[in-house]
């Protein structure tokens, strides 16, 4: 008689503005992620994934709903999610599991994403918090409910607030010297995030729920490093360094290890 795995933990973290190129598991030369490329050993990295939107509200709705911008409807950030729309966190309910969202962006993503996709709990943070206090969130509620079945969605921000305020300029203003600090800078988050990540998997071990648990990390779209004439920013057009974003899947003894 065949016996089917019980369903795993998902736990998803998406990292806002993350371009897959300054990741070291995608051949990036500085080693910015070592422990985002742990996971790509041990799991499936994807080479194509593309955003459904080169900004952060209608692509993390597309994220959760599997819908295009033009089909969900969240364009603005004053645009609210119909009920009628399923979404992740509503398709797991049945199967027993509680979701949290978790943002280190501010409370109106938590009341499109969190409330409206119909998540137990959200994060309700009135300004962008960093990936220690997104990992406080989520450390405490991996502590509080890992015996139960759990959909955890983490977000972090670090990455988009790295810049400082040459970074909005167009790449003519833009010396050498700048875009180079800029790009550091933009590593170092990575870097600070991946910390934050490895902190996460060594609590799924230490509660012995990682052979168990789904991991997926992602972005909800990348960012111009002046490419086509902008020099660190994103939205409004859909150019390649936009909309292409890292996607990488471990679910240990499921899913087949080093494979692309």
């Amino acid at each position: 008689k065949i016996q089917s795995k019980p369903s795993p933990n998902i736990l998803l973290i998406t990292v806002d503005s993350l371009r897959p190129h300054h990741l070291s598991c995608y051949g990036y030369s500085r080693n910015t992620s070592p422990n985002i490329d742990k996971l790509a050993r041990q799991g499936v990295i994807f080479t194509q994934a593309i955003a459904q939107a080169s900004w952060t509200v209608p692509s993390m709705a597309s994220l959760v709903t599997s819908m295009y911008p033009s089909t969900h409807g969240i364009r603005t950030w004053d645009a609210t999610l119909p009920a009628r729309i399923l979404t992740l966190a509503k398709i797991l309910k049945p199967y027993g599991y509680y979701s949290f969202f978790c943002s280190g962006h501010n409370q109106t993503l938590s009341e499109i994403l969190g409330l409206a996709g119909g998540f137990d709990e959200w994060t309700t943070n009135d300004d962008l918090i960093n990936a220690i206090q997104v990992n406080e969130y989520a450390l405490k509620f991996l502590n509080k409910n890992y015996k139960r079945k759990f959909f955890l969605w983490m977000h972090y921000m670090d990455v988009h607030d790295h810049f400082n305020k040459i970074g909005k300029d167009q790449a003519s203003s833009l010396s050498a010297f700048e875009k180079t600090e800029n790009i550091n800078n933009y590593d170092l988050a990575i870097a600070r995030i991946d910390q934050q990540i490895g902190i996460i998997i060594a609590e799924l071990r230490k509660l012995r729920i990682d052979n168990n648990t789904l991991i997926i990390i992602s972005a909800d779209h990348g960012e111009e490093m002046c490419e086509h004439g902008i020099c660190f920013n994103h939205g409004g057009f859909l150019w390649d360094p936009l909309i292409r974003v890292p996607l990488i899947m471990v679910w240990k003894n499921s899913l087949p290890g080093n494979f692309r």
